[in-house]
């Protein structure tokens, strides 16, 4: 058993008996970052973490970055590489890397097992404002993941539904909306699982939860969508269809 590295949600290593570490902010976004870009320069990412030091002091400090975590993981590498290079030794112990990979073989129930019950914002808690071309990437590298994870949530939602289990489904769209409350993605698939559950109410309810979040955070009413797919319910005469799968970008 190895080390396991989370980065989405609170950044931290799994040991292989349990223990939890936390990690330090360089530390996280190193390994994000070749979580998600692959093997890299070595001192350009140095330059990348310690912007306003010295091309010496930057390289001194990357050393004693990868030490750190060496020493973190029980005396385990989680990075490897050489004078001019750094990549992960294992891929598939950094949840983000887990997560691209399963995004770009459409394996969408796989995608969703590397989000944990955290969220999956990439570093959550953490910010670099003393670096402003890493606040950047993280910033662009935050919406993709966000990204990834809704792609998964609504073509795992949709396959469920079409399959008929609508509580699967229901649970899965449930979660989706406890993160994000004012997603009216989210917030459609609960509506229409509700209804196909045969329970009106709840549906409508969802629809009211959804108009006030939306109205309160955001200040805009609902999509025609959602209102297209609330007058179905109101109706009562059919039950509305299940969505077709998005098409992939």
């Amino acid at each position: 058993m190895r080390w396991r590295v989370q980065v989405l949600g609170l950044a931290q290593l799994w040991g292989p008996e349990g223990q939890r570490i936390r990690l330090e902010r360089r530390a996280a976004a190193l390994l994000a970052w070749l979580g998600l870009q692959g093997p890299s320069p070595k001192f350009a990412l140095a330059a990348l973490l310690w912007p306003d030091s010295s091309p010496t002091t930057a390289r001194n400090n990357m050393r004693q970055l990868l030490r750190r975590l060496r020493l973190a993981s029980g005396g385990e590498a989680l990075v490897e590489g050489d004078t001019e290079r750094l990549a992960l030794v294992a891929p598939s112990d950094v949840d983000v890397a887990c997560l691209k990979a399963a995004i770009e073989a459409q394996a969408y129930e796989r995608a969703l097992e590397s989000v944990g019950a955290e969220g999956s914002t990439l570093l959550a808690g953490f910010d670099f404002d003393d670096g402003p071309e890493l606040a950047r990437w993280l910033d662009g590298a935050r919406a993709g993941v966000e990204g990834w994870v809704r792609e998964a949530r609504e073509a795992r939602i949709g396959h469920l539904t079409s399959g008929g289990d609508w509580t699967a489904a229901l649970g899965l769209a449930q979660a989706w909306a406890r993160q994000e409350p004012e997603s009216e993605q989210a917030g459609r698939h609960l509506i229409r699982l509700h209804y196909l559950q045969g329970d009106r109410g709840a549906a409508l309810a969802a629809f009211e939860q959804l108009r006030s979040v939306l109205s309160r955070e955001l200040g805009v009413p609902p999509l025609p969508e959602t209102l297209a797919l609330v007058r179905e319910v109101e109706k009562g005469t059919q039950r509305p269809s299940p969505p077709r799968s998005p098409a992939r970008p």
